[in-house]
């Protein structure tokens, strides 16, 4: 003859803890998918933010080449201005660019590509990571 297994009744204790670390559990859940709507709806706002930093740039610099930037790289500008300019997010978060307006120079992006990361206008020639970067010539 088998032997009867005998279950414990929850009690209402034990309920509601459970409820506890289940509600815990549907919050983490609901708040790394706004977390991941939220990433995926700044980035967006970043990569359209560059460019508009494109020409509110080139406008206040004009004959300058311009350039927007996130990541980490390196540069050798002549004549340049720098500015540091805030990217605040609709999710709230901010972001540190630098901007430069300048002549001419060499650039090296150490980091991603991509509008997100940065974006440049001027008069320029561009090997994947690498841009050389041409003073403007006026005509007329």
């Amino acid at each position: 003859m088998a032997a009867a297994v005998l279950l414990p009744i929850a009690t209402q204790a034990g309920q509601s803890i459970l409820q506890e670390v289940s509600g815990n559990l549907m919050n983490l859940v609901s708040n790394g998918i706004k977390q991941l709507f939220n990433n995926k709806a700044d980035q967006a706002f970043r990569s359209g933010w560059t460019q508009q930093q494109l020409g509110i740039q080139a406008a206040k610099y004009p004959g300058k080449n311009i350039l927007v930037i996130f990541t980490k790289h390196q540069q050798n500008f002549t004549n340049s201005q720098v500015e540091q300019l805030v990217c605040e997010c609709p999710s709230g978060d901010k972001y540190i660019y630098t901007g430069y307006a300048f002549e001419e120079g060499d650039l090296t992006n150490e980091g991603d590509g991509g509008y997100l990361n940065w974006a440049f206008t001027g008069h320029f020639d561009r090997n994947g990571n690498k841009v050389h970067f041409n003073k403007h010539v006026e005509l007329g």
